[in-house]
């Protein structure tokens, strides 16, 4: 468990851009940090993708809906119906905000999506996201821990809704699931931060 104040914990040696390489930034780096007792940010960097991996990626993204037709659809709704997590796919500026949809419902089970549109709607997830130069892109995913919790002498149970719980155990154990996805910015908080990530954010035991 992490101790409260501002901690950071750099995952698989990756260090994130300073205010002075933040033009020039390194895909695929991701930093925890600790900002109180109850609170947690994820911080990744990603570009907008080349048009071989977006074209690559939609590829993907058919196969997905091809393979779940009804499966998909539900996801999809679920996007569109949350309106903070629509605010967050069309901070992206330059991205097509269709795509950055399908990419999102493709990349989660329909189960952990409904658990992360939830926490979004709900303010237990939050995302700042900064544009940068040439086109590179800087995700803050920031977790508020304390009004999603009731923890109890349970152990290790879930205290958090299923859907949530659906979210943090796909969260943290996703990262070579991604595939075709990883190169969109709108999937960078599940895919570009290293392995383990999920169990970093959030503190299994104290409910979720």
């Amino acid at each position: 468990m992490f101790t409260a104040g501002i901690g950071v914990l750099l995952l698989a040696g990756l260090m994130a851009p300073t205010a002075a390489t933040a033009a020039v930034p390194k895909a695929d780096a991701g930093v925890v940090k600790q900002i109180d007792a109850d609170t947690k940010s994820l911080t990744t960097m990603s570009r907008i993708p080349t048009e071989a991996q977006r074209l690559e990626g939609m590829k993907a993204a058919q196969a997905v809906e091809a393979a779940d037709p009804q499966g998909f659809a539900e996801r999809v709704a679920l996007i569109r119906a949350s309106s903070k997590t629509m605010a967050y796919l069309k901070s992206f500026k330059g991205l097509d905000l269709n795509e950055q949809v399908v990419i999102l419902a493709s990349a989660m089970p329909t189960d952990a999506l409904t658990g992360f549109t939830q926490l979004v709607q709900a303010g237990g997830i939050e995302f700042k996201v900064t544009a940068l130069r040439n086109s590179w892109f800087r995700s803050e995913m920031i977790v508020h821990e304390q009004p999603l919790i009731q923890p109890q002498d349970l152990g290790s149970l879930p205290r958090c809704p299923s859907a949530w719980a659906a979210f943090w155990a796909w969260f943290a154990v996703n990262a070579a699931t991604c595939g075709a996805f990883a190169p969109f910015p709108v999937a960078a908080f599940a895919c570009a931060a290293g392995f383990a990530v999920g169990g970093a954010i959030i503190d299994f035991n104290r409910g979720c």
